[in-house]
């Protein structure tokens, strides 16, 4: 074609690179979906080490290796559904792309054609007719494929923005999960009183009387402490039971009011069904009664017929008699 028309080497090498781009881009996502996964595994794992430390003499210290590795592994399950959106969401859209590519190529090749036999029809001589019909064929299939070839770089360009976007999100969300958990575990580790368990530790080892003292350490004051933290944690797992009473309770309100709208549903229906019935019971016996009734005054004209009949049978012979005597 002309330089003022479409340049289909040059948006042929276009679809081309696109496509190099789109592989790199899946294959760069789903690389740093394999890292993080293994580091994540990885971690999980030795989180799950801190909970099976059971060779801790010290009861605090041993619960403080449990609530650290639970939590550290609470915040992995976090990361791991970070990593589930981009297996799930991003890497299959890039994937995708390809394809969509392949579509842009075959309009491609039509356009070639196109142009192709035009030109034959040129070199050839052909009627002026048939080479205005397959330049108009041509022009068209130009056309679609400018359409597509526009409409898809805008796609693309929208569909990447949002791919970053829906990442930085979702690895944002994952943040902010974390610093919440650890923020708690950070805080709950420094308030956690060792002090208190030096006592119980001097009386394993026979060391009696000891002046803790002589360390600085007012032991009624860190048993005051120690049990007002016990008497705080004892509180906050009350107000979780309640609350998962209350959640239970009022589940079951709700179930129990359901069934019985649902009862009352269908008790309603029922009763309608009954009226229904009566009505219908009630027509029955109605019809039943008007034919009974036609049925006895059938009888009753029959009999009165049979009385009239017989009467007049009796004058008959009775006139017959008198004759013969006469």
């Amino acid at each position: 074609m002309s330089k003022k028309g479409l340049k289909l080497s040059e948006a042929n090498k276009m679809i081309k690179e696109e496509g190099e781009i789109f592989k790199k881009l899946a294959k760069l996502f789903g690389d740093l979906n394999n890292v993080e996964e293994k580091t994540k595994n990885t971690k999980t794992r030795c989180f799950q080490s801190f909970e099976n430390i059971t060779e801790e003499d010290n009861k605090t210290l041993k619960e403080l290796y449990k609530t650290f590795g639970n939590k550290m592994k609470k915040s992995e399950e976090s990361r791991g559904r970070h990593l589930e959106f981009i297996k799930e969401y991003i890497v299959p859209v890039l994937q995708n792309y390809p394809t969509e590519l392949k579509k842009n190529q075959d309009k491609l090749e039509e356009v070639s054609k196109a142009q192709k036999n035009t030109e034959n029809l040129r070199k050839s001589q052909a009627p002026q007719e048939d080479i205005t019909r397959s330049v108009n064929e041509m022009n068209q299939k130009v056309r679609t494929f400018e359409d597509a070839f526009i409409n898809f770089e805008k796609k693309r360009a929208n569909d990447n923005k949002h791919i970053f976007a829906k990442y930085i999100h979702s690895e944002l969300k994952y943040h902010c999960e974390a610093i919440e958990l650890l923020s708690k575990l950070f805080s709950d580790i420094k308030k956690t009183e060792l002090n208190a368990d030096l006592e119980e530790f001097a009386e394993k080892y026979r060391i009696k009387n000891y002046n803790f003292d002589n360390l600085g350490i007012n032991m009624k004051e860190v048993k005051e402490k120690k049990e007002k933290r016990e008497a705080e944690q004892k509180e906050k797992k009350d107000d979780v039971y309640s609350q998962k009473e209350e959640n239970k309770s009022e589940n079951g309100s709700q179930k129990e009011n359901n069934k019985n709208n649902n009862d009352e549903d269908n008790k309603s229906d029922s009763n309608e069904d009954d009226d229904d019935e009566d009505k219908n019971n009630k027509s029955k016996s109605m019809d039943k009664s008007k034919f009974s009734k036609r049925g006895f005054g059938n009888k009753l004209n029959k009999s009165k017929h049979n009385n009239k009949m017989s009467q007049l049978s009796n004058v008959s012979e009775s006139r017959n008699i008198n004759e013969e005597d006469d």
